[in-house]
């Protein structure tokens, strides 16, 4: 076994110590109950990482295994995303819902051009490539809305939000682009030599370690209280002026909603 490979193992087992703790610290903290979809979330990764190393890798259980699994781990993401848009805005709910709605629509136009994509594939090509083609495509829908919402919050939003949810998003963003970067990985793997792969896939996992630690250590149930504004700050006259346009916004789309 070279090193690379050597190190992945060990990453694994700590990716499964770390989410084990993370999952531990929301339930003993009260924070699976503002953040339930991501400890779900958090479950099935635990699940994928702890059943799946008891699964012969390469075996067709293994294939039907993953795929469930991460298919779960999609529909789960989504939720995820949404939750996050629903914290953030949690004084703005016409925003919130608004936002919610778009991923919704993004996620349907998603579907229908992963279809469309899959015209172009190969008949000989296996289910699981089948299955990246629709992960992908999904993924990167939602990791667009992730991205957004990240640079809308350092860039524009002037309303203080509590301190968790900075911390939730900035972990996540950076976990969520790693994740859509694998999923590119999985689909250059013919492309690339073994070394190469091997090595960008534990980065991946390394990524995903770093997150994990960085919520596990960050959130906490103070963090639900304290209020932080993050990002740009803005001078009095101009944050006033740009917090009256964004409620006026949100007040629209809540009239429109009603209609």
């Amino acid at each position: 076994m070279n090193t690379v490979l050597r190190f992945a193992h060990i990453l694994v087992i700590a990716n499964l110590g770390i989410v084990a703790a993370l999952i531990a610290r929301f339930f003993i903290t009260g924070l699976f109950r503002p953040y339930r979809l991501f400890t779900a979330y958090l479950a099935v990764v635990l699940f994928q990482t702890a059943a799946g190393s008891a699964i012969a890798t390469g075996s067709i259980a293994y294939e039907y295994f993953y795929i469930s699994t991460e298919a779960l781990q999609v529909i789960l993401s989504a939720f995820v995303v949404m939750e996050m848009y629903a914290a953030v805005f949690r004084d703005l709910p016409g925003l919130a819902k608004t936002g919610r709605k778009y991923i919704r629509y993004a996620l349907a136009t998603s579907v229908v051009v992963s279809l469309g994509l899959l015209v172009f594939e190969s008949a000989s090509r296996s289910f699981l490539s089948y299955f990246y083609v629709f992960e992908r495509v999904i993924t990167t829908s939602l990791l667009f809305f992730v991205l957004f919402l990240t640079a809308f919050l350092s860039l524009v939003y002037p309303v203080p939000v509590s301190r968790n949810v900075i911390v939730f998003m900035i972990g996540y963003a950076v976990f969520f682009l790693a994740n859509s970067a694998s999923l590119f990985l999985n689909t250059a793997e013919p492309y690339i030599s073994k070394l190469w792969f091997q090595a960008l896939a534990t980065a991946s996992q390394a990524i995903a370690f770093v997150c994990f630690a960085f919520w596990t250590v960050a959130l906490n149930a103070a963090g639900e209280t304290k209020k932080v504004q993050y990002g740009l700050r803005w001078r009095p006259e101009d944050e006033d002026r740009l917090l009256d346009r964004i409620r006026s916004m949100n007040d629209t789309l809540l009239r429109a909603a009603k209609k």
